[in-house]
């Protein structure tokens, strides 16, 4: 308190003095909340958060992102054959990299760009992908974690100075229905692709599968052979 206060000279106010005789005859009752709170409602979430236990991560998964460890091969392959190598690596942990952010993507990228060898076309497979009865070529996309892919992401390059473009001419006709991130992009990150396309691929390792709705699409993709 300031130097002079009621408090200070040992002076009550009235009121102050009503509002301590009326609070001494209640009681309270104070629900935590929040991780470790030990509330109720946060029980599952409490428990998820403290049981978490970050995986041991596969020798190649090298770049540190946050949380995450990544893997990156420049060899170029199917999108499908690149996802089930990444899943591979450590079941139910590892996946083609999920771009939740723009900070992680910038980050990938840097990484990426110094890479002693590039894929053909510098482009690598990460983990986004296209609900298949999407009808228009922006709408549902989503993360491999089940996030919607943050439009930040996608990069003004491409036949009509937009991605995704679903092959050029910005007509859902469900050609193009998952993500690389080109390094030949001045802006942006990500350009869509088909499945059956070459590129590189990044994976990452942060123990969480694949979400079901994110896999659902990935079985439903009309170009998944």
């Amino acid at each position: 308190m300031r130097r002079g206060s009621a408090y200070n000279e040992g002076v009550a106010k009235p009121y102050l003095l009503a509002w301590t005789v009326a609070l001494a005859g209640c009681s309270f009752s104070i629900t935590a909340s929040g991780p470790d709170a030990g509330g109720p409602v946060d029980a599952p979430t409490d428990l998820a958060i403290d049981s978490f236990v970050p995986p041991v991560c596969p020798p190649a998964y090298t770049l540190t992102i946050g949380s995450s460890k990544y893997a990156v091969t420049a060899t170029n392959r199917m999108a499908w054959t690149q996802s089930d190598l990444c899943n591979g690596d450590l079941p139910g942990s590892t996946h083609l990299a999920s771009l939740d952010t723009v900070g992680e993507a910038m980050q990938l990228r840097a990484q990426l760009l110094v890479q002693p060898t590039q894929p053909v076309g510098s482009r690598y497979f990460v983990g986004a992908v296209q609900d298949p009865l999407a009808t228009t070529v922006g709408a549902g996309w989503v993360t491999f974690a089940g996030q919607p892919v943050d439009l930040a992401l996608w990069s003004n390059f491409g036949v009509n100075g937009v991605e995704p473009d679903d092959n050029g001419n910005l007509v859902e006709d469900r050609e193009e229905q998952l993500a690389v991130i080109d390094l030949t992009v001045t802006s942006g990150y990500l350009v869509d692709l088909s499945g059956l396309g070459n590129s590189g691929a990044v994976c990452e390792c942060d123990g969480i599968p694949i979400a079901s709705v994110a896999q659902k699409y990935i079985q439903e993709d009309p170009n998944k052979p």
